[in-house]
């Protein structure tokens, strides 16, 4: 089998710079962090890290099967926190790297969750963006969602803008 040196250095600093990140993220208070799934792992450190605040004991899921991503105590300083006779909200953060125009969200199941974050990062991994929904007025079909301006937005870090096509 032909190799290509230069390839393979490349991913091995690839590989041991995957392995540096996902100690340090565990250091953060994350339970879970696979270098396989870094997209979807860094979406959830990066709600965490700019969310933590407006949630009562955010707290990320053992299992990354697991319904929802988080949980937390509804803060009744939070309006788009009152779910009547709940004690804990189901979180689900889905994170799209550098998805061009109106990104899609697959795998949108709303029974699974009350809030659905979604985490928009750059090319070169930095979060870009951060919106929070209640299920209650998305529009999903066929468990998916695209992602747009009139998403259903209860709180963002900013004024959501698409990535456009080079």
């Amino acid at each position: 089998m032909k190799t290509d040196n230069k390839l393979q250095n490349l991913l091995k600093e690839y590989n041991d710079k995957g392995e540096e990140i996902r100690r340090y993220i565990l250091s953060k208070d994350q339970k879970r962090f696979s270098r396989k799934k870094i997209v979807a792992d860094l979406g959830e450190y990066y709600f965490y890290l700019n969310c933590k605040d407006i949630f009562i004991g955010l707290e990320q899921e053992e299992k990354a099967t697991a319904d929802y991503d988080f949980s937390a105590k509804p803060n009744p300083q939070v309006p788009y926190q009152s779910f009547p006779d709940k004690d804990i909200i189901r979180i689900e953060v889905k994170t799209r790297h550098a998805q061009v125009n109106d990104p899609y969200l697959q795998g949108v199941k709303k029974n699974k969750f009350d809030l659905l974050v979604f985490v928009h990062l750059n090319e070169d991994y930095s979060c870009r963006y951060i919106g929070i929904m209640k299920k209650d007025k998305m529009i999903v079909k066929k468990n998916r969602l695209v992602f747009n301006k009139s998403a259903p937005i209860v709180w963002e870090t900013a004024p959501f803008e698409k990535i456009p096509e080079k």
